[in-house]
């Protein structure tokens, strides 16, 4: 399962206008007897993913970003190629924090975080786990640049294969050869993704 739909029926903090649900017991709680911190997921504001990385990181966090190298063309000359690292998924970003001991609170606040996926008592869902690992070695065995793909036609049915969004469908706004944009349903309300080309396929093509 992936970790949008273990969070489909929760609520983000900030964001007052979530509703109210219980909490998927079997997804969330502490470190219990195992205080091994965890992986949690945040939403950044657009374009700020390394900012907030960054400001996490002064403040003593561990984060992990997911980044990729695309091939690009330049906008003056086209046949020419330029390497770039970008987000892997635009606007997202992981922490790492044990919640039953570490002082989690200032997560939320600080600059370039937008929200976190919480339960509706506001208990910080973690990342399975094994999820981040898996998407460690997916972006590792893609260590050539992305090359261009052919770009999808709006209003394509596809899924995401890698990452936060594994295995969630949507509907392509907008797509290059190199990124996709995708409309799908998260928490209730249909939002805009960007994600890496290469992470995504038509769904008439899935096995």
């Amino acid at each position: 399962m992936s970790l949008i739909a273990q969070i489909s029926c929760t609520t983000m903090v900030g964001c007052a206008s979530s509703p109210s649900v219980p909490a998927d017991r079997s997804v969330t709680g502490g470190c219990g007897a195992m205080p091994d911190p965890r992986w949690f997921v945040l939403q950044t504001h657009q374009q700020a993913e390394r900012w907030a990385a960054e400001n996490l990181g002064r403040a003593g966090f561990t984060t992990f970003l997911p980044m990729i190298t695309e091939l690009r063309r330049d906008r003056v000359v086209r046949t020419m190629m330029h390497k770039v690292r970008v987000p892997c998924f635009a606007g997202y970003l992981f922490v790492q924090f044990c919640p039953a001991t570490d002082a989690w609170r200032p997560v939320i606040k600080s600059e370039g975080v937008r929200r976190m996926f919480t339960t509706a008592s506001d208990r910080p869902i973690p990342v399975r786990r094994g999820e981040v690992e898996k998407l460690r070695g997916w972006l590792d065995a893609k260590n050539e640049p992305l090359m261009e793909l052919p770009a999808f036609a709006t209003g394509t049915e596809l899924r995401v294969t890698a990452g936060p969004f594994a295995d969630r469908d949507g509907v392509c706004l907008w797509s290059s050869e190199t990124r996709v944009r995708l409309l799908m349903q998260v928490l209730g309300s249909e939002v805009a993704v960007d994600v890496a080309r290469g992470a995504v396929t038509a769904v008439d093509q899935v096995p």
